[in-house]
């Protein structure tokens, strides 16, 4: 009994309580603690280094083809923004948002939504005039984005600041920094800038 506990430990098929998994069961376990999986990826995000695509469904229907949209909107300079409606700090911070999206009309917005549910999404949506295109894919914290950008290791809001080139540029909370990121990146060079 004992070698056999042993073999198992070796091919990783059991939990940290020491529960044995079944094979189906040990195909999902993570090598990684899910905190850790943010941390490498979170190594993976700094500036200069190319920013995750993000592939989602639009959060209100929309004429023509999501895929061509965003891969059009990847080949500009543009902001991504993770927030929820029940997120108190996305809240305070979007009224800030609203006016920093009238202040660069030119800078194309990715939204995602972390809400569960679309409809509580789109009213806050309409009730605060939030522009952008918005995304929702419906697992919160575990969608492939959320992961992609290591959201649950910084929380939200969470923005991200893209480049023309793909390339991150900055990524964080506040409003305030973003905006200092937008202006250093449109005076400073042609980052923010469109593709020839």
């Amino acid at each position: 009994m004992a070698g056999l506990m042993l073999a198992m430990l070796a091919l990783g098929l059991c939990t940290s309580n020491g529960r044995v998994l079944t094979h189906e069961q040990a195909s999902d376990h993570h090598t990684r603690a899910p905190k850790e999986e943010w941390e490498l990826s979170d190594r993976r995000l700094t500036p200069g280094s190319y920013a995750p695509l993000v592939r989602l469904p639009f959060l209100f229907a929309k004429d023509g083809d999501t895929t061509h949209l965003l891969d059009s909107i990847n080949r500009h300079a543009h902001v991504i923004l993770f927030w929820a409606s029940w997120c108190t700090d996305c809240r305070e911070e979007t009224h800030a948002l609203v006016a920093l999206q009238k202040e660069f009309p030119q800078l194309p917005w990715l939204t995602v939504s972390l809400d569960n549910e679309a409809s509580k999404a789109r009213q806050y949506i309409h009730a605060h005039a939030l522009g952008g295109i918005h995304l929702f894919d419906g697992r919160g914290w575990r969608g492939s984005a959320c992961n992609d950008y290591a959201v649950a290791l910084h929380g939200i809001p969470f923005m991200a600041l893209i480049d023309r080139y793909g390339k991150l540029y900055w990524t964080g909370q506040q409003t305030d920094s973003l905006h200092l990121a937008i202006l250093r990146a449109t005076t400073t060079s042609s980052a923010c800038g469109t593709k020839k």
